[in-house]
């Protein structure tokens, strides 16, 4: 082992350390600690990304939420729509069966109409008929 050396500084403190060493090994410390205080910046820093990240994550995720709202809002509306749609056809379905039964029925009215004007012309002008 070595021999350990008592010396004194510059400001006639003891020292056991060899000045030399004494200065390489301080300057080490403060190194260490310059980075030390680097690291904790760093970690610092690292947190407050860390947290912005985590913030935009949570906004992302509700507009996200809220555009699959939207979708589904707009699929609903889309479906509902077709619904109307398919009523609304059936309804003029229904409309054009119905005009077509009342247009036959007053074409057959009006033939009997027109067989009864007959009737009553010959009747008044003492034609036989075809009944008798």
């Amino acid at each position: 082992m070595e021999e350990l050396k008592l010396t004194f500084d510059e400001d006639y403190n003891l020292r056991i350390f060899d000045p030399d060493k004494f200065q390489a090994s301080e300057q080490l410390r403060n190194k260490a600690e310059e980075f030390s205080s680097k690291m904790k910046e760093f970690q610092k820093v690292v947190s407050e990304v860390m947290q912005v990240l985590e913030s935009q994550g949570k906004l992302i995720e509700e507009e996200k939420l809220k555009a699959i709202g939207m979708r589904n809002l707009v699929k609903a509306e889309e479906d509902r729509r077709k619904d109307v749609l398919r009523e609304y056809q059936q309804i003029i379905a229904d409309k054009h069966t119905e005009l077509d039964r009342v247009v036959d029925e007053l074409e057959s009215l009006r033939k009997v109409e027109q067989e009864q004007k007959k009737l009553i012309e010959r009747l008044s002008n003492n034609e036989p008929t075809d009944m008798e």
